[in-house]
């Protein structure tokens, strides 16, 4: 069983509190502010959705540092099941908002459901939500590499993505590759990202390895201070003027460090707590849209003096309460509805196997046990193999 990597479960958390905190910025509110400190808002944390290309590197390197090798339809089910409850959490929510006139339908959810929303293959995108699609349908595209070719040519196609993707992106949007746009009727830019960015994270976990070695411990933790200080430069405080890889190249520098953890910082993240926070990261990126389009009409409109002199407090508030709806969504929504999921989708096998890990386990790790049995009989004479 692979390492729990503890601390980069505590980087999911606060990456989606951050894209949480970004969209509340930009709500229409703090653009009409009189104060000039919070009207800047949206501009000083305008280079926050590259954190989604963060998610993509994560999602990645998990892909290959989780590697099980079971089947393509296998594969797929699981990660829908891991996807659909909150996903139609989300849709509901949306759908429900929209009846009471809080907000505007958004996306066609049929295709969101079916985890297909910003894709390519819709004329609109869910919000927040075309995340998900992208990842699922990439991360799905790239596990059907995995099982039926070999790993030469998988890097080879993996490298060319991340080239060709990004290249496009810089090209097309000034740039900028934070976008979700569709050019020339059939390139998706949400997918590019995806496909560029769960492409680097593999290539980082087949690099992985524990760092060994003399190296003083005081050297890994100046460079994880410099690293983490140069993301929030380039994210809270950076005009957005620069190449937007240079906000990627150095997460990924970040990122290694955090799974080297030979440094204080990414030791002092290296707890049970971050593993507790880092399961309630979907649930956080799920919930924090709908949150905030029907507290929109409710509160900023009607107060928005509060917002303007007490903005400090009103984040707070905010963000709180994304955390309890989050945890109350995994609780009730993401877990049960994950399990309910593989109960349809799984059928149950007559060996009496209850869940579709132990299934997972008894399709690779019990033939080989079995092997091992005839092996040992037959040195000992106890078999006679024909």
């Amino acid at each position: 069983m692979r390492e729990k990597l503890k601390n980069i479960e505590f980087l999911r958390f606060i990456f989606a509190l951050m894209i949480a905190f970004h969209h509340y910025t930009n709500s229409g509110v703090i653009r009409n502010s009189t104060n000039i400190w919070v009207k800047n808002l949206p501009h000083i944390t305008f280079n926050l959705p590259f954190i989604v290309d963060f998610f993509f590197v994560i999602s990645g390197f998990f892909l290959i540092y989780t590697y099980r090798g079971i089947s393509e339809t296998d594969f797929i089910k699981k990660k829908y099941c891991q996807l659909f409850p909150l996903m139609f959490l989300y849709v509901f929510s949306i759908r429900i908002f929209s009846m009471f006139g809080f907000t505007n339908p958004s996306g066609e959810p049929i295709f969101s459901l079916l985890l297909l929303d910003s894709v390519g293959l819709t004329l609109s995108h869910s919000g927040v939500a075309w995340f998900i699609s992208a990842y699922f349908f990439v991360i799905c595209f790239y596990y059907f590499l995995l099982k039926n070719f070999t790993l030469k040519n998988i890097k080879l196609f993996l490298f060319l993505s991340i080239y060709l993707s990004y290249a496009f992106l810089i090209h097309q949007n000034n740039g900028n590759i934070a976008t979700n746009k569709i050019f020339y009727c059939v390139i998706n830019g949400g997918i590019l990202r995806a496909c560029a960015g769960i492409a680097i994270g593999c290539f980082i976990a087949w690099q992985y390895k524990k760092a060994a070695g003399t190296t003083p411990r005081i050297i890994y933790t100046f460079l994880e201070g410099l690293c983490m200080s140069c993301l929030i430069y380039f994210l809270l405080l950076k005009n957005p003027q620069w190449n937007s890889l240079i906000y990627l190249l150095v997460f990924c520098c970040f990122f290694n460090l955090f799974l080297l953890k030979r440094g204080w910082i990414s030791q002092f993240f290296e707890k049970n707590w971050s593993v507790v926070l880092g399961k309630y990261a979907l649930a956080i990126y799920m919930v924090h849209e709908p949150l905030l389009r029907i507290i929109r009409p409710l509160v900023f409109n009607a107060h928005s003096d509060f917002l303007t002199n007490h903005i400090l407090i009103s984040t707070l508030l905010y963000l709180s309460g994304v955390l309890i709806i989050a945890v109350l969504a995994h609780h009730f929504v993401e877990v049960p509805g994950a399990k309910l999921m593989k109960k349809l989708l799984f059928s149950q096998p007559a060996t009496g196997v209850k869940n579709v890990e132990k299934l997972e386990r008894e399709r690779f790790i019990l033939p080989s046990r079995i092997k091992q049995i005839i092996i040992y009989n037959q040195l000992t004479g106890r078999m006679k193999i024909a």
